[in-house]
């Protein structure tokens, strides 16, 4: 569940919001769900690869930085829109 194994499964994300953007599907409820690396593991798993999936159109990333935050950014799965939600591990409670 490390960020940093996003990259493998970028292209499947790209292609489905290509798609779904060329056939102006108007509704794609999709939420992804993945967690950088714990502050112990920094030399390794420790990209932080969001900015790169901010490019792909139509996809929204999510990366709340307090626990109300990311009680109010969890209506990302009541959203019709395609989701890459962040969660930082030190907001696990």
């Amino acid at each position: 569940m490390y960020f940093d194994f996003a990259l493998m499964s970028s292209d499947q994300i790209q292609q489905l919001q290509m798609a779904l953007h060329e056939r102006r599907a108007d509704e794609v409820p999709l939420v992804i769900r993945a967690r950088p690396a714990p502050a112990r593991l920094r030399g390794q798993h420790s990209q932080t690869l969001e900015s790169m999936f901010c490019h792909i159109p139509g996809l929204y990333v999510v990366y709340p930085a307090t626990l109300p935050t990311r009680k109010h950014a969890q209506s990302a799965i009541r959203d019709n829109n395609p989701i890459l939600f962040v969660e930082s591990q030190a907001l696990y409670v």
